[in-house]
Order: C-alpha cells, then sequence, then structure tokens
C-alpha cells in the first residue's frame, strides 16, 4: 500500500479529539504558526482549532480550523454532505475571538480538515453553485494532503503512527547465494553459502598504505621558502591534519607563518611602490633630455666633444704653454655652452644621480620576493610515524594472539583509520617527503602480511565502521558479504540490505531521466529503493529513507570495480549516503584491488588475503560434507602429489573450480591446465556476461586471451617475470598491430590489469607480470601450442631449463606430439634431448606413447646402421643421408 494511504488510514482510526490535539495542532506548530488553539468543546462554534501568524505587516492575523472525521456524503441534504459543512464553515467568519492581549479579530480563512480523501468533483460542484466562497478564503485539507504535510514537517509522528519495519527475507534468500559462480563454472546443483563459508584472514590497510609500512622513516629537520601557490597546496593538505599534530612538527604556528608572510608582502608593497616611482622619475628625466637634445643638438654634441678634449689634455703629465692655453680656451668654451645649453647639464646630472640611487630598484636579482618560511623537524616526524607503526603491528600481534571485543576492535579500527590518513597525507606531501627522506619511487604494497589479522571478517563487519572490503579477484569478496547478510537476517536490531552496485544503477538507469551527477551523487538513496522495489521489496522512497534515518542498517555494496566504468560518480554518492545518514548506517563497499577510484571512498579499508593451507582444506571439507569422505582425501593427497597445484589453489574461486571437477568424479588435473583455463575464461569477461553485468571489458575475450599469451611468452623467452608498463604498452602495440588500432591496443592492455587483474603489481616500483610464475607458464604453453612457427627444440636444449615447466603444460596440452618427434629427426636420440623428450612423451595418452616409441626406435635402428656404415652422415637437420650421392 502507498505510504500516503497508509498514514491517511490510520488518521482515521484516531479518535477526532485526539487527532486534533496530537497530531493536527502539532502539525501547524511545526509550519511555524505562532499560537495554536484547541478551541473544541460544547461551545466550539464550529471552531476546532484557533490558528495565530503574523502577516506581512507584522500585524496580528487569524485562521480557524474545523476537523471533521467521517467521509462526505454526495447527497446534497445529507448532514455530512461538503455542501451542509461548507454553510457551517461561512458563520465562522461572522463570529469575533479575542487574542490574549484583549485585541478583537475576525477569521481571515477558515480550515476545513478532514482526515478522509475528499471527492474532487464534489468539491468542484460546491463551489461553481457558490462562487462567493472562494472570496470567503476557504481551506480545504483532505487526508491525503495531511499525510502529505505530516511527512514534510512531522516525521517523528509518522514514524509512532506507521509500521516502517520491511520484510527482506525474501529478497535476501533469493538473491544471497553463489548460484551464479558455480553456474559459471558449468556446475548447476546448489549449494548454501552457509554450508561451505569459511573465514578468510585479512589485512590492514591498502596499496596506498605502502609509504607507511614499506618505508623506515629517520629524517632530517629542513627549512623551507614556498610562494603563494606552493603554500596554498601545503596549506591546504595540512588543513587536513590534527592542528595539535602540525604544530608539533613545524616552528611557528600556521597564523605566525603567515603573519610573517603579510609582514613581508606590505615591506615588498612598499619596495614595490618605490620602484614604481624612481621608474616613473627615470623615464620623465629621460624624455626631457631628449627634449632638450633635439633643442640644443649642436652645443650639446660641441659640450660634449670639448669635455672630452679638456680631460684629455689634463690627464697628460707634462703640460706645455700651447697645451695650457688650449686647456684654459676650453674652459671659456665649455663655460659659455654650459651656459647655453644649462637646462640639459641639470637634467643629464639629475639623471647620474637617480640611476646611481635606484640602481637597487633596476636590478631583478636583487628582488626579495614575499615567501612563506618555515622549518619542518623531520626527525620528530619521522619517529612519530615509526612509533605510531610499532604501536599498530603490536596491537595487532596481541589480537591475533586473543581475540578482541566488538569495542576494542572497533577502537582498534578506528585509530588504524586516523593514523592511516594523516600519514597518507604526510607521505603525499613534498615537503614532508623531503624531510623525511623515504623511497618515494614504491608504487605498490606488496607484502600484506605484515599485517594479517587472523579473524573472521565478520567480527570487523560487527564494528558497525565505514569499510572498504579489497581482494583480488575470486578472492571471497562478494561470499563475505553475503554470508554476513545471511547472518543478519533474523536479527531484528540490524537490517543488512545487499546491493550489488552493477545491478542497482543498472536497474536506477531504466527508472530516472536524469543525467546530472550532482543528482546521481545526491539522490543515490533513491537507486538502492528503486532495486529493492525491482526485488519485489514492498517499500517505498520516503519509508527507506525513514528506515535509514531510524534503523540500524548496513548496506553492502557489492562490486565497486563491476560498476565504475561507466558511472564515475559511485564514490562519490557512497560518500554522500554516509554523510547523509550517518547517524544510524553503516557501509561496507567490495572491490578489486586495483583502481585510483578506491581512494575517493571515505572509509577504512581492508584486504582480503589468500586462503591459508588449513582454511582452503576446510573449504574443500564444508563442500562434501554430505558422505563424500573419500572425495576430500583424494583432493588432499592429490595436493601432497602436486605442488604446484597446492600451491596456487587458495581462493575460493579456484578450489570451489577444484570442488566442480571433484563432484563430477572428473580428473584431478595434475599441471592445474583444467584449473588455469577456467580461470583464464571467468577473468576475460565469461563471469561478467554470467552475472548479467554490462562489461566492463571493451575487449573481445578472444583478443584478450590472445595477448595474455602473447605477454607471457614474451617474458618466458627473456627470463622475466615482470616488466615496465612503458614496454609492456609498445609490445602490446605490435603483438595486436593487425587486429586492434594503437589505442584500442593501449585499452586492451589496460584491461588486462583492471578490471581483468590477469596482470598484476609484481614490485614496489610499477612493474607489472602474472602474479604466479604458474600463470606465466600457463599461458606462455598455450602460445608455444598454438603457434607452430615457434622452434619448440630450441627450448629442449640443456640452456633453456627455465622452460621446463612450461613444456609440460604444452605436452598435456597439444593434441599430438608425433609431428615434435619427426621435426627432431636424429637428433631426438641425443642425451640433452632424450631424457626430456622422455618426459614430455610420458604425459600423452597410451596409444599415442606406443606411436612414438615406433618412431624413437626406429631412430635408434637407423642409428645403429650409422654406426657401421661409414657412407652414411646426418645432416644439418638431424636426419641420416648418404654421402657424396649425385642427385644429378
Amino acid at each position: 500500500m502507498d505510504v500516503l494511504r497508509r498514514l491517511c488510514k490510520e488518521l482515521q482510526d484516531i479518535p477526532e479529539n485526539e487527532l486534533t490535539l496530537t497530531i493536527i495542532k502539532p502539525l501547524f506548530e511545526k509550519m511555524g504558526f505562532i499560537k495554536v488553539e484547541f478551541y473544541g468543546g460544547t461551545d466550539e462554534e464550529g471552531k476546532d482549532l484557533l490558528i495565530w501568524e503574523n502577516d506581512n505587516f507584522e500585524e496580528l492575523r487569524l485562521s480557524v480550523a474545523q476537523v471533521k472525521h467521517f467521509k462526505f456524503s454526495n447527497s446534497a441534504g445529507n448532514s455530512k454532505s461538503l455542501q451542509t459543512i461548507v454553510n457551517q464553515l461561512t458563520m465562522c467568519f461572522k463570529k469575533n475571538i479575542h487574542y490574549s492581549d484583549k485585541s478583537i479579530h475576525s477569521p481571515f480563512e477558515v480550515i476545513l480538515i478532514s482526515s478522509f480523501e475528499i471527492d474532487s468533483k464534489n468539491i468542484k460542484s460546491r463551489f461553481d453553485m457558490f462562487p462567493d466562497l472562494l472570496d470567503r478564503k476557504i481551506r480545504i485539507i483532505d487526508g491525503i494532503k495531511l499525510a502529505q504535510l505530516l511527512i514534510r514537517h512531522c516525521p517523528s509522528i509518522v514514524n509512532n503512527l506507521i509500521d516502517t519495519e520491511i520484510d527482506f527475507s525474501h529478497y535476501s534468500t533469493e538473491t544471497l547465494n553463489n548460484e551464479i559462480l558455480l553456474k559459471a563454472l558449468g556446475f548447476d546443483s546448489k549449494i548454501p553459502i552457509k554450508s561451505i563459508y569459511t573465514d578468510i584472514d585479512f589485512s590492514l590497510g591498502k596499496s596506498s598504505t605502502k609509504l607507511f609500512f614499506n618505508n623506515s622513516f629517520s629524517g632530517e629537520d629542513r627549512k623551507f621558502f614556498l610562494d603563494q601557490n606552493d603554500w596554498e597546496i601545503f596549506r591546504k593538505k595540512t588543513s587536513m591534519l590534527p592542528d595539535e599534530l602540525i604544530d608539533s612538527f613545524i616552528d611557528l604556528s600556521i597564523k605566525e607563518i603567515e603573519f610573517n608572510f603579510n609582514k613581508e608582502i606590505k615591506e615588498y608593497d612598499e619596495w614595490i611602490k618605490i620602484k614604481k616611482q624612481k621608474e616613473k622619475e627615470f623615464s620623465k628625466l629621460k624624455t626631457l633630455l631628449l627634449k632638450l637634445a633635439k633643442t640644443y643638438p649642436d652645443y650639446i654634441e660641441s659640450y660634449k666633444n670639448k669635455l672630452v678634449a679638456l680631460d684629455v689634455l689634463e690627464k697628460k703629465k707634462s703640460l706645455t704653454k700651447k697645451n695650457q692655453e688650449k686647456i684654459n680656451n676650453l674652459k671659456k668654451d665649455i663655460k659659455l655652452l654650459r651656459k647655453n645649453i644649462e637646462p640639459w647639464i641639470i637634467a643629464d646630472l639629475n639623471l647620474k644621480k637617480l640611476e646611481k640611487e635606484a640602481k637597487p630598484y633596476f636590478n631583478d636579482d636583487e628582488i626579495n620576493y614575499p615567501l612563506y618560511e618555515f622549518k619542518l623537524n623531520g626527525k620528530k616526524l619521522g619517529i612519530w610515524l615509526e612509533y605510531q607503526k610499532k604501536i599498530i603491528l603490536r596491537k595487532l600481534d596481541m589480537f591475533n594472539k586473543t581475540k578482541p571485543t566488538t569495542i576494542e576492535l572497533r577502537e582498534y579500527m578506528n585509530h588504524c583509520s586516523k593514523i592511516f590518513n594523516i600519514s597518507s597525507i604526510l607521505l603525499n606531501t613534498d615537503e614532508f617527503i623531503e624531510c623525511l627522506g623515504f623511497d618515494k619511487s614504491i608504487l605498490f604494497r606488496l607484502d600484506f602480511n605484515k599485517t594479517r589479522f587472523k579473524l573472521s571478517i565478520d567480527k570487523v563487519f560487527d564494528t558497525g565502521i565505514n569499510l572498504t572490503l579489497l581482494g583480488h579477484a575470486g578472492g571471497g569478496k562478494t561470499t563475505s558479504l553475503q554470508m554476513y547478510a545471511l547472518s543478519k537476517e533474523k536479527i531484528n536490531d540490524n537490517i543488512v540490505i545487499w546491493a550489488p552496485l552493477s545491478q542497482v544503477v543498472e536497474n536506477w538507469k531504466q527508472n530516472i531521466n536524469s543525467t546530472k551527477i550532482d543528482y546521481k551523487i545526491s539522490n543515490f538513496d533513491e537507486a538502492v529503493c528503486e532495486y529493492l522495489r525491482f526485488k519485489e521489496v514492498k517499500i517505498s522512497n520516503y519509508e527507506f529513507t525513514n528506515t535509514l534515518k531510524n534503523k540500524k542498517v548496513t548496506i553492502l555494496f557489492d562490486g565497486l570495480d563491476e560498476a565504475i566504468r561507466y558511472n564515475e560518480w559511485l564514490p562519490e554518492a557512497i560518500n554522500f549516503i554516509i554523510k547523509k545518514y550517518h547517524k544510524n548506517i553503516q557501509v561496507i563497499v567490495t572491490s578489486r584491488m586495483s583502481g585510483s577510484f578506491i581512494e575517493r571512498l571515505n572509509s577504512f579499508t581492508v584486504t582480503l588475503l589468500p586462503f591459508t593451507r588449513e582454511q582452503r582444506n576446510q573449504f574443500i571439507d564444508k563442500w562434501f560434507d554430505r558422505g563424500d569422505k573419500n572425495i576430500t582425501e583424494k583432493i588432499k593427497k592429490h595436493f601432497e602429489s602436486n605442488n604446484g597445484i597446492d600451491e596456487i589453489t587458495r581462493n575460493p574461486l579456484l578450489t570451489t573450480t577444484l570442488c566442480v571437477l571433484a563432484k563430477h568424479k572428473l580428473p584431478l588435473p595434475q599441471t592445474e591446465i583444467t584449473l588455469y583455463n577456467d580461470r583464464l575464461k571467468l577473468l576475460t569477461g565469461y563471469y561478467d556476461n554470467v552475472k548479467n553485468i554490462k562489461t566492463r571489458i571493451t575487449t573481445t575475450p578472444q583478443n584478450l586471451e590472445y595477448l595474455s599469451k602473447k605477454i607471457a611468452y614474451y617474458l618466458h623467452f627473456n627470463n622475466k617475470r615482470e616488466e615496465t608498463i612503458n614496454i609492456l604498452e609498445n609490445i602490446t602495440i605490435n603483438i595486436l598491430k593487425n587486429r586492434l588500432t594503437t589505442d584500442e591496443s593501449k585499452i586492451a592492455l589496460r584491461e588486462l590489469i583492471d578490471p581483468c587483474n590477469i596482470l598484476v603489481p609484481m614490485s614496489e616500483r610499477g612493474k607489472y607480470g602474472f602474479g604466479h610464475l604458474r600463470y606465466q607458464e600457463h599461458l606462455a604453453a598455450m602460445e608455444l601450442v598454438s603457434n607452430r612457427g615457434i622452434n619448440i627444440q630450441l627450448f629442449l636444449g640443456s640452456k633453456f631449463q627455465w622452460w621446463r615447466e612450461t613444456l609440460y603444460f604444452f605436452a598435456q596440452m597439444s593434441d599430438d606430439l608425433t609431428w615434435l618427434i619427426n621435426s627432431i629427426g636424429h637428433k631426438i636420440l641425443s642425451k640433452e634431448y632424450m631424457s626430456k623428450i622422455e618426459q614430455l612423451v610420458s604425459l600423452r595418452p597410451k596409444n599415442e606413447i606406443e606411436k612414438i616409441s615406433i618412431i624413437i626406435n626406429q631412430y635408434k635402428d637407423d642409428l645403429s646402421y650409422f654406426n657401421t656404415n661409414p657412407e652414411i652422415m646426418m645432416d644439418s637437420e638431424g636426419f641420416l643421408v648418404e654421402k657424396n650421392i649425385d642427385w644429378s
């Protein structure tokens, strides 16, 4: 039932006087009227409420209201007809009312309030018959309008009137399962999550906490001089730090630094003022000189020449009588000329004087630009960071030995969140980086074991803090959330809402017309509500927002990485929901580990770790907990005899894949090929299709697989496990030049990294590879099988021990190896080749082994003949031929 009609029905069940006193009177008070009086009783004279307000001129104005608690009749003569009631209401205008100050007022407006809906046709006909009633200002509020006003102004009253408890159980049961994953693996049976769920360890933080955990901090004190732009950047970052913290690492307070700068600004402004004044005077004098020079050009030139001549004569050591006469004559001439050009001489002298005085103002090298000056205590900062790291690790170790209470864990997580946020700001600010002197080239955090938490992840969820849960593909993120939701479905004081983000946004797009990002961010709660309605949860937007405001709610947003490509605004929308409903709501978001969008979420981050051997075996035991003990023993023995598959089967996805094979009584892979093939299929987009996700991958699975094989072969051929992104990009463009454009090739490489997670960070400094060596070997072997242009014989040589496991993969993947045996020829009998060939052939079917044995025995017979017949020789291809045969 619509929330308005539900509320309207609740109002109808309340006695009239109680409705007026406890619902309608508080409503008008909330609407801002200065005084609302209950006037009901025997002498009410048609007035249930007196409603006082000040008009625009601050004059007191009266409205009266009458409450009717029955459905109006359409019969004109009936005492319960709208016409009869309106006639009664007109009488209210004739009666004056005294206010508390003894002033007398006649009603400005009469309000008819009904707890029932009023027929609009009835209203129209009534007011058409008596148009003068419109002038009398009769306002009608029926049950629906009353419900709307209550929702807007009195949500607490609405809460008490209607039951906002929503039944999520059938939606949870239908949604929270692993059918999609099992379907993707080709398994149609249902296995409840609860029956197989196994706790997975997690680690504190994410990849970006690399700088905090991967560095040792010592630090040194450094002085800084920042211009306006750099200071604003520094100030913006430090404004996010606690004041007492930044004050302890900086020699002056922010106020003092800015006071000193402002003082320098004043001095600088004064200096600039003088500079401009000097420049103005200089320009004025120079103009005057030029003007005078044009007025007396001959006099000035003669004056200058005679001054020079006089100077030359006076510098001579021995003066003759003749020279003395010249000097005297020059002085007379100069004196006379000086008299004629005196204005020019004065101007010239003033200019030279000004040049000398203003020299510092005309030299840009001597300009002292105002700078923000301060010193950072790098030593103290380094000690603080090391101490915080030590505290976090020590307490984690303690909790791993003695499980913490929920309160202890919440306090610890909040403390970690605070320190991680602070360290992130510090270690991404140039000035702090400089005084700490740490290794900024570290791009990835590879070692998460340092902060391994041996605690059930649901204990972290129970803390109520907002979380981002990261993990590799198939790492158990979705299952962890689903299990948590299922465990809470019968707990009344906590509502858990499961909301896969890709489905939420796709469903919402079909129900809204807005393309504005700010609308999507600020109204994302509507999207979640729309999704719940799509899942047949009977809930209105009002009921949903009311639930978020007044109930303890945990929203589980699964798969941010699956939805982000076409919805870049999602992190901000999630942050907005957290802020909007922060009093009661908890939000948990899952995502794969890569993607800068993770940094935009305002929540604490934990990262799921691979299964330990014990956890993996426990998962398998639960999977076959129906009397299939023989199968579990078979799988465990298989691990014992296959170290490779034991090492890599450490997440729920690969373990489930193995269990599905065992359940179908299929042979367990000895070289992981089936396991890896299924994994590759899932990561290149098949799983997205099964989940009905609008795929995040624009490159076809075929091209992604093709590129993966080629890159793996390149790395393996060059004895590498990792390479820089720039080199990989160049390789990719060359590999795909006949399939894709340059831009499409670059996109394909990026998609192998994110969202496929096939290429993953391999070093702290930004190199990528395939993670486990076995994945690389598997893909390189796929390339050997599909590319007959590769010289397989090369890798059989003693110098290529690195290729041994890849060749084993290759032998198992190939349709037939007889072509290889034939291509090698008699060389196969050499000691270098024979042992490897025997190992490869042993992996083939029995009938093929027999066939190859015949070929090899034939080569042995040929070799015996070769040894006893000197006219037979072996050519460069390894085949026996007769010497000196004249083929002509």
